[in-house]
């Protein structure tokens, strides 16, 4: 949204959740509210994140909830090059950095193995296959040493990166922030450049990731089931966004064949019950 002040200086801010015509149709005042604290909580990180100005929950003033926010410039940027890979990286290392013990993160959702099981009903459908899935994830869920609980953005693509100048100038979206498992951010951008590019593409961030961090991401396979599981189960709903952003090569059956290959290698990956 673009405004003139008072003292006749243009300035602009972003409106989160403003259009109950759009793809949000979901948001409901208690989402925005909790968006709203996220990036209050997240103010005092080094986090390339929007400002919260306006919390507009009941749509008093807006007439439909709304968050407003600083607007990062730019835009989002898609590729696979080594550059490409190396900066997102980065960007979610930044993430995972933010931790409970270098900040206050208390008010944030925090997802534990409790909430790891109660997903696992999500992934099954009536396909065969999905059933196939929620097996290898039911009898890996109770076993997994999950890592020190940091920052997790809960939907990190290429689509919630703001780029400007070839360089990431924000991380948007905010909305599905927890306190857990890193390894769920990594899975879910893979997930997304094996939507974009396959599977060969999601190894390289892993790849990248590792030599970023200094870490093996052990037991990954597990959490590119979780979040391919429900890739797998909800990808046509996405394709209509994703042609929005011009991506209008993908198909219904590209990305179906891509995400059985990435989910095949995952289940190949899993330890001997």
């Amino acid at each position: 949204l673009d405004f003139e002040r008072a003292n006749r200086s243009l300035d602009s801010v972003a409106l989160r959740y403003s259009a109950p015509e759009a793809a949000h149709t979901h948001v409901t005042p208690e989402k925005a509210s909790y968006e709203f604290k996220v990036l209050n909580t997240l103010r005092g990180t080094d986090l390339p994140i929007p400002e919260p100005i306006l919390l507009d929950a009941e749509g008093e003033l807006l007439g439909v909830t709304a968050v407003v926010a600083s607007y990062i410039p730019g835009k989002p940027r898609f590729g696979e090059d080594a550059a490409y890979m190396l900066a997102m990286a980065r960007a979610l290392a930044s993430v995972h950095a933010v931790t409970p013990n270098t900040h206050d993160l208390t008010g944030l959702r925090v997802r534990r193995r409790e909430e790891l099981r109660e997903r696992v009903a999500d992934i099954a459908a009536t396909d065969p296959y999905a059933r196939r899935l929620q097996s290898a994830f039911s009898q890996a869920v109770d076993s997994l040493d999950l890592a020190p609980p940091s920052l997790v953005h809960g939907d990190f693509w290429a689509g919630n990166v703001i780029w400007s100048r070839r360089r990431v100038s924000g991380i948007i979206d905010w909305g599905g922030c927890y306190v857990g498992d890193h390894r769920a951010d990594i899975a879910e951008f893979r997930i997304d450049l094996t939507i974009r590019y396959g599977p060969d593409a999601a190894d390289s961030f892993r790849t990248t990731y590792e030599q970023v961090t200094g870490l093996p991401l052990q037991d990954l396979w597990f959490f590119d089931i979780w979040r391919g599981g429900n890739a797998y189960a909800e990808y046509e709903e996405w394709l209509e966004g994703l042609w929005a952003l011009g991506l209008t090569h993908l198909t219904a059956t590209v990305i179906r064949r891509r995400l059985k290959t990435f989910l095949e290698r995952a289940l190949r990956a899993r330890p001997s019950p």
